[in-house]
């Protein structure tokens, strides 16, 4: 018992698996969607112009329900960590935080576009009849939704110090644009793909998909070579402001050599340094803000130590941090040996006040320029040493430099520039560009470095992100709107293929309804007998019909559906049936009504009313028998006099009571050329172009005016008077007439 009780019970299994299968397709699609977005993104900014992921990620949550969310949140986290991967950064700490926050912000966003999506149009989003619910569709599940992600992105990064806080804004705007071209691009698509067969994601929009891919391709191979373009261009850029940098930084350090060499002939000239040249010296410098000390060195061999140097210049608060003499005395050997000046690289101390100096603390990177003694110089001593200069790096720089470029920053390196002397191109170095060259000063082995921010490389650059943004969005616009366009193609063969079915079912419910009506009316002794029937359409809600019964009399019936159209044209053939089964029995008029009255209100649908009367028609007492269920007006035209009269109605419709009525039938003496027409509604209701109805007393003129007449030209003045009155108006309802007249 238990195992068949077990047996029978179904097992989660399946559809743990189903789901898991499906959040896993989901995860690895939407990581490896971001990881091409992503490589569109131009450096420094991380931000794509078109984030397909985005897009995917809607269509998968309206698709698959909530369980797609996990699918987003998963593959939003694994694209991060294999960013970090293929970056070569490894997987610390903070990046594990930024992944975890970003993919909280793309499942945020994915729910809430879906959420919106269906509160807007419910359901109906499947559908989307007009091109016009397209675009709101995008606008609500890509504009406004898409502002979550780029929301909690930038949040994380400024928290993190990833993104400045002026850039932030800025940064998020581009991350929003991306994802909502993401949505605007791929959400349509992989609805398409998904297989839907209703509305505008109808599968055979599939056809479409190759040419839009052909645009898209286009679109993104221009913007790739802008792109690279771009780069090369942010690289010449740099390039040209570094080496222009080293250009001002080679003649500040030139013009500070010739102004070392001026200083070094005057002393030259005297033999020794007097009270006054300090004073020259200074004025020689006053324009040199860069310089922190100036001194003599007499009578130098190279090694030499000479521990009393007279100082010409010493800022106040500034020394060497080590021991001078020993570097003195090298530099100036070295500019004798070579014949011009000679540099290197030392520490310049800020000495706090009162306090003794620290070379461990507040280092500078500073320059010593020596210039030797010039032995074909003027004056009576021609002693051998060299002027020094110490000077400090930042002050050189911005002095020689000037004002930088926005993001642009620039330092020189104490360490020797690369053999050869030749600068180096700028490279990307993370998000940002690097660059290194060197001074173009022979006697001095130095190196500059610029390092370009943000700042420095958004400058004019975003021309062709904007330029890629904008065609994007055009193309993204002509896709979709291509989307709809094929739908509304489908949706009208559709609709033209069950116009024309329906044609067909039309044109055969015609021929069989033409086929119950009388072919001509039966011979009865005595009486002219006529009908016509006129539809609206190719199928009607109107009915006459002539019985012979085997007693000699002759059932007529003259009914009326509301509505034209198939509908009720069915319903006309079951009251025909009807009425031809019940009064075949030889029942009282009355009783075959109350029969057809039970049957009918079990059948008719809700809304849908018969009116009928039916005649028995007596030839032998020239009596005419008659019981109308709603049906109106019955004219009886005395052919003597040529007065019209009404007879009265003796029940309701069918299929407005459910119990028949308990009148009797009605009896009427028809004498030589009297006549009893019967008319359905659409006679007296048709209306003239100026909206009148043409009216009963207008009918009932046109029966007495032609009650000498036969039966058929009776009916035919009928016609010829209804079709004088609309004057070329559209038949608005069926026309059916039957016109009994003693001879």
């Amino acid at each position: 018992m238990s195992q068949v009780a077990d047996s029978q019970e179904p097992s989660p299994l399946p559809s743990f698996q189903a789901t898991a299968f499906r959040v896993g397709w989901i995860t690895g699609l939407y990581a490896l969607l971001g990881l091409i977005g992503l490589q569109l993104a131009i450096p420094p900014s991380t931000a794509s112009p078109l984030f397909p992921a985005a897009g995917f990620a809607l269509a998968a949550v309206l698709w698959y329900g909530r369980v797609a969310v996990v699918g987003v949140f998963a593959g939003q986290f694994l694209m991060q960590m294999a960013r970090c991967w293929l970056g070569g950064n490894g997987w610390p700490l903070i990046e594990f935080e930024l992944a975890l926050a970003f993919a909280c912000g793309a499942a945020l966003q994915a729910f809430l576009a879906a959420f919106l999506v269906t509160w807007w149009k419910k359901d109906s989003w499947r559908e989307l009849a007009f091109e016009r619910y397209l675009y709101g569709f995008l606008v609500v599940g890509g504009a406004i939704a898409c502002v979550v992600s780029a929301t909690v992105g930038m949040t994380a990064l400024g928290l993190a110090g990833f993104v400045p806080g002026d850039d932030l804004l800025y940064e998020g705007w581009k991350w929003y644009v991306g994802d909502t071209l993401g949505v605007f691009v791929f959400t349509p698509l992989t609805l398409v793909f998904l297989g839907a067969d209703a509305g505008i994601w109808r599968s055979g929009n599939r056809g479409v998909i190759l040419k839009m891919a052909v645009m898209f391709g286009l679109v993104m191979v221009a913007f790739s070579g802008a792109a690279r373009w771009e780069q090369a261009a942010r690289i010449r850029q740099l390039d040209n402001d570094g080496k222009l940098a080293a250009s001002r930084l080679a003649d500040r350090v030139r013009l500070l050599a010739e102004r070392l060499e001026i200083n070094r002939d005057l002393i030259g000239a005297t033999g020794q340094p007097n009270q006054a040249l300090p004073e020259l010296a200074v004025s020689i410098f006053e324009q040199a803000a860069e310089i922190r000390l100036l001194a003599w060195q007499p009578e130098v061999e190279q090694g030499s130590n000479q521990p009393n140097l007279p100082v010409l210049i010493n800022q106040p608060g500034w020394s060497l941090a080590a021991e001078p003499s020993r570097a003195f005395g090298t530099l100036i050997a070295t500019a004798q040996q070579t014949g011009q000046p000679a540099a290197t690289a030392v520490r310049l101390v800020r000495q706090q006040k009162n306090t003794a100096v620290d070379p461990t603390h507040d280092n500078v990177e500073g320059l010593l320029v020596a210039v030797a003694a010039d032995a074909s110089g003027q004056g009576a001593r021609q002693p051998e040493g060299g002027l020094v200069a110490g000077i400090e790096q930042q002050q050189l720089l911005q002095k020689a430099v000037g004002t930088l470029p926005a993001g642009l920053t620039m330092s020189v390196q104490t360490q020797q520039r690369e053999a050869g002397g030749t600068a180096s191109p700028a490279k990307q170095v993370g998000q940002d560009l690097h660059w290194v060259g060197s001074l173009p000063v022979s006697w001095l082995d130095w190196q500059i470095e610029a390092e370009a921010n943000s700042a420095y490389l958004k400058g004019d650059f975003d021309v062709t992100w904007i330029v890629a943004i904008l065609s994007l969005l055009f193309t993204a616009l002509f896709a979709d709107r291509d989307i709809a366009f094929f739908a509304a193609m489908s949706r009208e063969e559709a609709a033209l293929e069950g116009k024309r079915r329906l044609e067909q079912e039309l044109s055969i419910a015609h021929d069989i309804q033409q086929g119950l009506l009388p072919k001509q009316p039966p011979i009865l002794s005595g009486f002219d007998l006529a009908g016509w029937n006129g539809m609206a359409e190719k199928a009607g809600g109107d009915l006459y019909d002539f019985v012979p019964l085997a007693d000699g009399r002759l059932a007529i019936a003259i009914a009326d559906v509301t509505g034209h159209g198939l509908g009720p044209a069915l319903v006309a053939a079951e009251v025909r049936a009807l009425f031809r089964a019940t009064v075949a029995r030889g029942e009282q008029l009355g009783e075959v009504v109350a029969a057809m009255h039970r049957v009918l209100a079990e059948d008719l649908p809700d809304q849908r009313l018969v009116t009928a009367c039916f005649l028995l028609v007596s030839p032998e007492e020239n009596r005419v028998e008659y019981f109308s269920a709603g049906q109106g007006p019955l004219l009886l035209c005395r052919g003597g006099t040529g007065t019209v009269e009404q007879l009265p109605v003796q029940g309701l419709p069918f299929g407005f009571l459910d119990e028949p009525s308990t009148e009797l039938a009605g009896q009427v003496e028809l004498g030589r050329g009297d006549s009893l027409v019967l008319i359905t509604d659409g006679f007296f209701e048709a209306v003239n172009p100026a909206g009148q109805p043409l009216g009963v007393p207008a009918v009932e003129a046109i029966v007495a005016s032609h009650r000498h007449g036969t039966a058929a030209e009776m009916v035919t003045h009928l016609q010829h008077g209804v079709a004088n009155f609309v004057a070329g108006m559209p038949q608005q309802d069926d026309l059916t007439a039957v016109v009994v007249k003693r001879r």
